[in-house]
């Protein structure tokens, strides 16, 4: 099965995501395509799959919370993602953490998490044909190279854990602080310093966000075994 989580909204390049999915639908008689979210690309989805006589393999779930949201995730073989904007790589880490490999187009954020034919594939632009084979390809590897694939997401999942991501974050506060005293340029204070530091690192305090996802899939694990 393959699945997209996030709001539906043409900003997130949708109308592009929809016509790539339906199409391997299309191609694909065990494909099925299962979608959570709400917004004003529902029904132009819905379209997109109509259109390629792929409207029975689709499944538009609307919101769900987060025990439900983490079942979902589960349940996917692959996760799909296409937005270019407003990325910063939450929703392909909160899949890598539920086990799931990604497939996405290349923009800041998700290449931080991505890395193409290594845990996903990782698209350098938004062409149909080249986001159906990439779907293609995680569908037919086999079985040893799948488990390596899986091994290899899970890797990534713990890169942006709480406890991994903390420790990072802690550090590079810790060496901003060292910095102000040893590398102090002039007319700068500790603040000025500290501040250049971290914006040389911003991607670090970044991914904190992209560890959330870790934490509330873990959620809802403890939750299902209560």
């Amino acid at each position: 099965m393959v699945g997209h989580v996030g709001r539906l909204a043409p900003e997130k390049n949708l109308e592009f995501l929809a016509s790539a999915l339906a199409r391997f639908a299309a191609r694909d008689d065990r494909a099925h395509v299962l979608i959570a979210g709400a917004g004003p690309s529902r029904d132009a989805i819905a379209r997109a799959f109509e259109a390629e006589g792929a409207g029975d393999r689709l499944t538009l779930v609307g919101v769900l919370d987060r025990p439900a949201l983490a079942d979902a995730y589960r349940a996917l073989d692959v996760f799909a993602f296409a937005s270019l904007t407003e990325t910063q790589g939450l929703v392909v880490a909160e899949a890598m953490a539920a086990g799931v490999p990604v497939v996405a187009l290349d923009a800041a954020g998700v290449r931080e998490v991505v890395r193409d034919g290594v845990n996903g594939r990782l698209l350098a632009r938004a062409d149909t044909e080249e986001y159906v084979a990439a779907l293609a390809w995680v569908r037919d590897l086999g079985r040893g190279a799948r488990d390596r694939l899986l091994a290899r997401v899970a890797r990534t999942a713990e890169r942006f854990s709480i406890d991994t991501t903390a420790g990072r974050t802690l550090a590079l506060y810790a060496d901003a602080i060292s910095a102000g005293r040893t590398e102090r340029h002039p007319g700068d204070d500790l603040w000025h310093t500290a501040q250049r530091r971290l914006g040389e690192e911003w991607k670090i305090v970044r991914n904190i966000a992209a560890a959330v996802g870790d934490a509330w899939l873990s959620l809802g694990r403890e939750r299902e075994q209560r």
